[in-house]
């Protein structure tokens, strides 16, 4: 009996280096989590609303991966800005950081813009071209053939900067490039008007009308297998058991059946005697 409890005890103790050694919190250091419910408020505390820039959209729901999510619709000339005055990102966006947003536009023209940290007053940014993600920055600029965007067609899109000289662009959890930044990047992020970043809506109408479902900020960067496992979809905000929470729930199990082994042994030591 007692090799049995010290066996079960050491699978256990196995089991819990591996998961706690590997649980990895993503939500951990987010600092805006917008999901579109009837408003542009953040379900993290701290964090500034959205604030409009052009004509007001509208609010609904549509069903993304099969799953009921809330959306906001905006039409072209039309952005939303998130206010870092109070470097929700580090001043000026200086510091390392991940965007991320769940959309789609109608309509995909030669340039349509994503997002831009200038306050939309200048070109640089992130765009789809095509359909394809690049950063644009005067000419310039790098993209892949690996996704192509599809109007009508929801996508995860993400941005990461890690403040030392690199950005990374990803499509539903594909990287799409890696960039080298210089100069432009730094005037891009310091040139900034109350210091904004405006998403969709573009300085010379290079925009389209879509909806958004959700847009994520972290004061960190996500790993590739970070933004691949990326959920933005309302599914990712069902209840499951934590790895931890697995582990505990395997040392309680543990317990109550060592203590029931006990419990056996001395109903059957006080009916021999």
């Amino acid at each position: 009996m007692k090799r049995t409890i010290l066996f079960a005890v050491a699978s256990v103790t196995a089991f819990l280096a591996i998961v706690i050694g590997t649980n990895t919190d993503v939500s951990a250091g987010i600092v805006a989590d917008y999901e579109f419910n009837n408003d542009f408020t953040s379900s993290v505390a701290g964090a500034p609303d959205l604030t409009l820039f052009g004509l007001a959209g509208s609010f609904s729901s549509t069903t993304i991966g099969g799953n009921s999510q809330n959306i906001y619709t905006f039409g072209a000339s039309t952005g939303l800005d998130f206010d870092n005055t109070s470097s929700h990102l580090g001043q000026h966006f200086g510091s390392t950081y991940t965007v991320a947003m769940l959309m789609e536009f109608d309509t995909l023209s030669y340039f349509t813009r994503l997002l831009n940290f200038s306050g939309g007053v200048n070109d640089y940014g992130l765009y789809y071209e095509f359909g394809r993600l690049r950063n644009y920055y005067y000419g310039a600029g790098s993209y892949y053939d690996l996704i192509v965007a599809v109007p009508n067609q929801y996508a995860t899109v993400v941005l990461t900067n890690d403040n030392s000289g690199t950005i990374r662009g990803y499509v539903d959890g594909s990287l799409q490039w890696t960039q080298s930044y210089s100069a432009y990047w730094a005037y891009s992020e310091n040139t900034v008007p109350g210091n904004l970043i405006r998403f969709f809506k573009d300085n010379g109408g290079e925009d389209d009308p879509g909806s958004v479902a959700r847009i994520q900020l972290y004061d960190h960067v996500l790993s590739d297998s970070d933004v691949a496992n990326l959920d933005l979809s309302e599914a990712s905000m069902t209840s499951t058991p934590e790895p931890t929470s697995l582990a505990i729930f395997g040392i309680g199990a543990l317990c109550f059946g060592g203590a029931a082994a006990r419990r056996r042994r001395k109903e059957k030591l006080a009916a021999e005697a």
